[in-house]
């Protein structure tokens, strides 16, 4: 998606694909220490996970409900 929107502009392509070759670099890294940081701090991500599905469910049904309102299926009440 930002390279399709730095399309043209050559500092803008670079960046993008800096970022990504970050990003790639310390996922490499993360696997290559995961026995060590899980040993560190396993019981905090594994927390932390558990609220970022409970998170994604919620707005994943807040989705479908206001999608399904946005097509009729819901009507609003009259308070």
């Amino acid at each position: 998606m930002f390279a399709t929107l730095a399309r043209g502009r050559h500092e803008a392509e670079l960046m993008v694909a800096g970022i990504v070759l970050l990003v790639l670099a310390l996922d490499w890294a993360a696997m290559l220490f995961a026995e060590t940081i899980l040993k560190w701090i396993g019981t905090t991500l594994q927390v932390f996970a558990i609220v970022l599905g409970v998170t994604q469910v919620a707005l994943g049904l807040q989705l479908i409900v206001h999608s399904l309102s946005m097509i009729g299926v819901f009507t609003e009440r009259a308070t």
